[in-house]
């Protein structure tokens, strides 16, 4: 059997477990982690995995799994958003029209995720992907 390949976890882990054993540290006495100490972690494991996230920050895994399920779909922040930079600086330049088609992206993918639960999903040839993000954010 080979072995497992694991990325290492971002310093916000490191963070967060220190913040995690400050509290516990300080605090009067025995109860629930604080909400904002879940919802960083959770925030970890969506990206990382539970199990791995739990173990580098001294948690349950259940409890975490469990703080996991209980969010509703779709209220976690997006965690990753790419976007070619020259699709970018064209469309902010008003250049676009004048740049090579050898360069542009034969498809575009956009998935975004609003904290209210919304979603978007669209695939299609050269969108306007900052005109698209700004629409679904209420950013016009």
């Amino acid at each position: 059997m080979g072995k497992w390949n694991r990325k290492a976890l971002p310093a916000e882990a490191d963070r967060l477990k220190a913040d995690i054993l400050a509290w516990r540290e300080t605090r009067a006495r025995v109860g629930p982690m604080p909400a904002p100490l879940w919802k960083r972690a959770v925030r970890l494991a969506t990206v990382h995995g539970a199990c791995s996230v739990a173990k580098a920050i001294g948690v349950d895994y259940c409890g975490l799994r469990g703080q996991m399920e209980a969010l509703p779909a779709g209220t976690a922040d997006p965690a990753f958003l790419e976007i070619p930079g020259a699709v970018m600086l064209a469309a902010s330049a008003g250049v676009a029209d004048d740049l090579a088609a050898d360069w542009r992206p034969s498809e575009t993918q956009v998935e975004l995720f609003r904290t209210d639960g919304s979603q978007l999903r669209m695939r299609g040839p050269a969108l306007d992907a900052a005109a698209i993000v700004a629409a679904f954010m209420g950013r016009r």
